[in-house]
């Protein structure tokens, strides 16, 4: 498990590499998350990060002081975690390296259509689909 430290650290680091991607990337990219509002987010988190002491060290450090509270330590290390997973994923989507999910799925809905309509031997169309008592 990270540190608390480690975790916030590349936190910011991650929002910092998001900004730079997002002014040298497409301009669709920068209009559906404009840089400002990346910006705004990192220097929230910064405000937090200093207001708990996420990146002291020594006593002072947010590790320390939860030592022994394991679950408000794990909670913040999973909030951390979803964070830096996310920040990941926008870097690689403004990249070009992956797909966004919105687009992905549009990807699948021509295959789904396919699937969801079948024949019976009547001849009569039936919708197959999750929700269906058939």
């Amino acid at each position: 498990m990270a540190t608390l430290r480690a975790q916030t650290t590349s936190c910011l680091e991650l929002f910092a590499s998001l900004a730079i991607l997002l002014e040298n990337g497409p301009a669709e990219h920068r209009n559906n998350l404009p840089v400002p509002q990346v910006e705004d987010q990192a220097a929230r988190l910064k405000v937090w990060a200093g207001n708990l002491g996420a990146l002291n060290t020594g006593h002072s450090a947010l590790d320390h002081r939860l030592r022994d509270s394991t679950a408000i330590r794990n909670a913040i290390d999973r909030i951390l975690g979803m964070a830096e997973d996310l920040l990941k994923i926008s870097c690689l989507i403004v990249k070009g390296d992956r797909v966004p999910m919105e687009d992905a799925i549009g990807d699948y809905t021509d295959i789904d259509e396919q699937n969801d309509t079948e024949s019976d031997d009547s001849g009569s169309t039936i919708i197959d689909n999750e929700l269906s008592f058939n």
